[in-house]
């Protein structure tokens, strides 16, 4: 049972929990998605209504209908030139885009991996000056224990020396 809760808690890291993905980024409100966007058709159909048109006037077709089309389409054909530079200029825009997206994706993975191996130079570095500063430390105690057994060895020679000269100097 322990696994599973590694395993649950390893997933829910990357993944989120069930109820909510909190690790996935949002989606720019600016993306075109299913949520957000649906395509304008109002300009589309506008030949079948001049032949729904012609159909109701039973096929009599007058000057001015023949204008009104005339018009409707030369705009139409303008705005097909415009919509298919339009397009062009869109391709290139999205493109540079997606190429910026994947360039900042290699770059991204590129800093986040250095500044992990980075992170693990330092912490490494970190640990050998900790095991330096206990051996320091070791040396320092061996020093004060062996200074400490060197002062009473010189206190125990010059209580003996005091003990003779009071044993010399009581006769």
């Amino acid at each position: 049972m322990a696994v599973m809760g590694i395993f649950s808690a390893i997933a829910n890291f990357f993944a989120g929990g069930e109820s909510e993905n909190n690790r996935l980024p949002n989606i720019n409100e600016n993306a075109l998605t299913p949520d957000n966007f649906s395509p304008n058709d109002n300009n589309l159909y506008t030949s079948s209504q001049l032949v729904r048109e012609a159909n109701e006037r039973g096929w009599i077709i007058d000057n001015e209908l023949v204008q009104q089309s005339g018009e409707i389409a030369r705009n139409a054909k303008q705005n097909a030139k415009n919509v298919k530079k339009f397009g062009k200029n869109l391709k290139v825009l999205s493109k540079a885009e997606l190429l910026t997206a994947k360039e900042m994706s290699k770059i991204i993975a590129l800093t986040a991996n250095n500044d992990a191996n980075k992170y693990g130079i330092i912490t490494e570095n970190q640990s050998l000056l900790d095991a330096q500063a206990a051996a320091y430390s070791a040396i320092k105690a061996n020093y004060k224990e062996a200074l400490k057994q060197t002062n009473q060895r010189i206190n125990d020679s010059l209580n003996g020396l005091q003990s003779k000269r009071d044993k010399l100097k009581g006769r």
